[in-house]
């Protein structure tokens, strides 16, 4: 089984995030060193998508020759083609079409982190449980308020990290350019690729808590299943954890 990882990226300035602005720098370096830690093993290719570097940017995000290092062969770089309008999900979608020998892609942007091991495999058993004909994509959350349009902003997958297996994305002609098509907010528009075409969308909720960090009220939330605490998370944002954590995470050497 191949499985492809894909880092969702972006290396210019952000808004400050109080404690944590100081690591800001550091982001994607620390995913990739829980990455190491939590799923190498788990892993066959690690795709970084790298849009263009704007003008307001961190000097020292990418941190390529550490992770070659660390990753060797499992490293890929990919440039990013386009303008980077649409945040991960046109980097997620080039990701999985460089790589068509994947059996299944991770989604992931670069603020979260794989927070224990063994995920990637739980998160391939509950796909294939939930996905009988491997045929779907699964999300962290699926925000699903009953509402009678196929794909809205009250049915859409509202945390978009996830899972989605290669054989989906060869049911989809051309997603990319039928993403740019879809006139709608780009959360709501990647999920419009599978609801349009009836493929299913579900989340994993009933494995893990799920905690999201908004970027706009720069506050940790909690999404997981019936209100429970957000203990356990597979995937979780960087904000969670303490700064004495995450220094640490720094300072290993590869």
């Amino acid at each position: 089984m191949f499985i492809n990882y894909i880092v969702a990226t972006w290396a210019g300035k952000r808004k400050d995030q109080a404690e944590y602005s100081k690591f800001l720098e550091s982001t994607l370096d620390i995913h990739m060193v829980h990455l190491y830690e939590h799923g190498y093993k788990d892993i066959d290719r690690v795709t970084i998508v790298c849009p263009r570097i704007p003008k307001k940017h961190y000097d020292t995000y990418y941190r390529f020759d550490k992770w070659k290092k660390m990753f060797g062969n499992k490293l890929v770089i990919l440039k990013y083609q386009g303008a980077n309008k649409h945040y991960s999900y046109d980097q997620w979608i080039q990701g999985m079409k460089n790589c068509p020998q994947a059996d299944y892609h991770i989604l992931i942007e670069d603020d979260y982190i794989l927070s224990c091991p063994d995920v990637i495999p739980k998160l391939v058993d509950e796909y294939k449980r939930l996905f009988p004909n491997n045929i779907g994509y699964m999300c962290s959350f699926y925000r699903n308020d009953n509402s009678k349009l196929p794909c809205s902003i009250f049915n859409h997958a509202a945390i978009t990290n996830g899972i989605i297996s290669n054989d989906t994305i060869k049911n989809m002609k051309r997603p990319l350019k039928k993403f740019y098509k879809i006139k709608s907010a780009h959360q709501i528009a990647f999920t419009g690729l599978f609801l349009h075409r009836n493929i299913p969308v579900k989340d994993f909720r009933r494995l893990c808590g799920i905690p999201f960090y908004s970027s706009f009220s720069c506050k940790l939330q909690n999404y997981s299943l019936n209100d429970r605490e957000y203990n356990y998370p597979f995937i979780a944002p960087l904000q969670l954890y303490s700064n004495d954590y995450l220094e640490k995470a720094l300072m290993l050497e590869y």
